[in-house]
């Protein structure tokens, strides 16, 4: 079993989002490692959906904006209606922006202190995903009320109808990061 675990407290964040949350993933890389990252971290159960890119041709990867799109398919959402939410500026956000959607950079791991151009950053940042409900809570208040605030990108999320609730789709290493050995 490979020595691989989520950052702490969040397993209890996306269990907790995943309560009133639509969640999906896209995890980039071989599908055979990355199914193994997954099970050993113990999170498909959260998610609506799990894409893992490597099943398709690699100029289809992140930041291809195919994925997005795909997802956004498969949830059954417009991309405007999501946020992603991830950590790595040099793959995550530009794909998921081209395809519409909002984006929030976690600023955890390797990728924390990456300066990137502009193009490549997410629209917003925090500085762990145990930031992401109370974010999410802020975002959609505003937007509700009619404001402007924008939500930060790197997974994605959604407001059900009806629910005043949101759902997430983190990135796949890090929409929640893990950190620990490889697979």
């Amino acid at each position: 079993r490979p020595s691989l675990a989520l950052y702490p407290g969040y397993r209890k964040t996306v269990q907790g989002l995943a309560g009133y949350c639509t969640l999906g993933l896209l995890a980039d890389g071989d599908p055979d490692v990355q199914v193994r990252k997954v099970n050993a971290l113990r999170v498909q159960k959260f998610f609506k959906s799990i894409i893992f890119t490597g099943k398709y041709d690699e100029a289809k990867w992140k930041p291809n904006p195919f994925c997005f799109t795909l997802m956004a398919r498969v949830l059954g959402l417009h991309p405007r209606e999501l946020v992603y939410v991830a950590d790595n500026p040099l793959t995550d956000f530009l794909g998921a922006k081209k395809a519409g959607y909002y984006t929030l950079r976690v600023m955890t791991g390797e990728f924390r202190d990456k300066k990137v151009p502009m193009e490549f950053e997410a629209h917003r940042s925090i500085k762990d995903l145990n930031e992401l409900p109370e974010y999410l809570n802020e975002y959609f208040r505003c937007a509700l009320a009619g404001g402007r605030l924008r939500p930060p990108g790197g997974g994605v999320l959604r407001r059900p109808a009806g629910s005043g609730g949101v759902g997430v789709a983190p990135g796949p290493g890090v929409g929640f990061p893990a950190r620990g050995g490889r697979l």
